[in-house]
């Protein structure tokens, strides 16, 4: 088993992972189930584009969080951040800044060959856009 693998499969309560975030350093906790059944009542698009297999799936599945909007991404962010969604909004995170949580905690709860559909459909997003989404 890869240690990244292992991480994901710690207790829920335990950090899976951190990232500097305004000069500190922030934990990062793996999404439960219930947090994915909060995600999923507030956006059916995104879990029918998550079951999607074919090869435009992770295209769909980004765009389906995009179109999914602010609450849903707030809602998101709050769980893998163990925080409220009242302190996300009142953060006013930057692109940069969501980009780097969203990432953290897509690393931390999503096994492998799926993060690797996603982060593929990202790369194909930033060439297509001429902007850059990932970091390198």
């Amino acid at each position: 088993m890869r240690f990244s693998e292992l991480a994901k499969v710690a207790p829920a309560d335990i950090p899976a992972g951190s990232i500097k975030l305004r000069g500190q350093s922030v934990d990062i906790y793996r999404l439960t189930s219930r947090d994915i059944f909060r995600l999923m009542q507030s956006a059916p698009g995104v879990v029918a584009a998550w079951n999607d297999e074919d090869d435009g799936a992770s295209g769909r599945l980004i765009a389906a969080i995009g179109n999914a909007g602010p609450d849903v991404i707030d809602t998101l962010f709050a769980s893998g951040l163990r925080s409220e969604v009242s302190e996300i909004r009142e953060a006013t995170l930057c692109l940069d800044e969501e980009a780097d949580i969203l990432a953290a905690i897509m690393e931390h709860s999503i096994p492998d060959g799926i993060l690797e559909k996603i982060l593929a459909g990202l790369q194909n997003l930033e060439a297509k856009a001429g902007v850059e989404v990932l970091k390198s």
